[in-house]
């Protein structure tokens, strides 16, 4: 009798030994589910741009952006700017920073119809897509601060929106003066995802 519960018990202890690996198995696929998932469904909430001094300056700084429903939230800090000046800050076609002057991001990015202006605000009515607000430095060349913008998106555009993903943002070297000229740029920074 013995020998036979010996054996009964150790049929159920190997089957118990052969769920339990199958349960480990099991909650270390969904763990990977959760995490591959979770992801995939942070990676373009946040984007960011460190930025690089061109044309001569020593301008540095890193602008993030953050989706907050309709409406991106940029937040900036830049720094070596000249003191108590204003500077035009656009989000320009291509995700490159590489040349000197900083022309290699290409054009002011308008891809909306219609919006052909360069204003000083977001409230300006013909903004280019890639229009922001422009900045302003304080007594220590710093430029500090936040704003929100309802026409550009973190990752998919509509039709009243349009994604800044895989773009740059320039920092000129003076304020807008709502007509389609920029002074010289002065910083530029390729805007990426990140992954939280």
């Amino acid at each position: 009798m013995s020998s036979v519960r010996s054996f009964i018990f150790s049929r159920g202890f190997m089957k118990t030994i052969k769920l339990s690996f199958v349960a480990t198995l099991l909650c270390a696929s969904n763990a990977y589910c959760k995490v591959a998932a979770s992801s995939t469904a942070t990676i373009n909430e946040k984007l960011t741009a460190e930025l690089m001094s061109k044309n001569g300056s020593q301008v540095s700084g890193q602008i993030d952006f953050t989706q907050e429903g309709n409406q991106v939230k940029v937040t900036y800090k830049i720094k070596n700017l000249a003191n108590k000046q204003s500077f035009g800050l656009h989000i320009h076609e291509k995700p490159d920073c590489s040349s000197a002057d900083g022309k290699s991001a290409g054009g002011h990015y308008s891809k909306m119809a219609g919006h052909e202006g360069h204003g000083t605000s977001l409230d300006f009515p013909d903004l280019y897509a890639g229009d922001l607000p422009q900045i302003t430095s304080n007594g220590n060349g710093v430029a500090e601060g936040s704003f929100l913008a309802s026409h550009i998106s973190i990752s998919g555009g509509t039709s009243n929106t349009v994604s800044i993903m895989d773009r740059a943002i320039i920092v000129h070297g003076g304020p807008d003066d709502k007509t389609k000229k920029s002074s010289p740029r002065i910083a530029c920074g390729v805007i990426k995802s990140v992954v939280k």
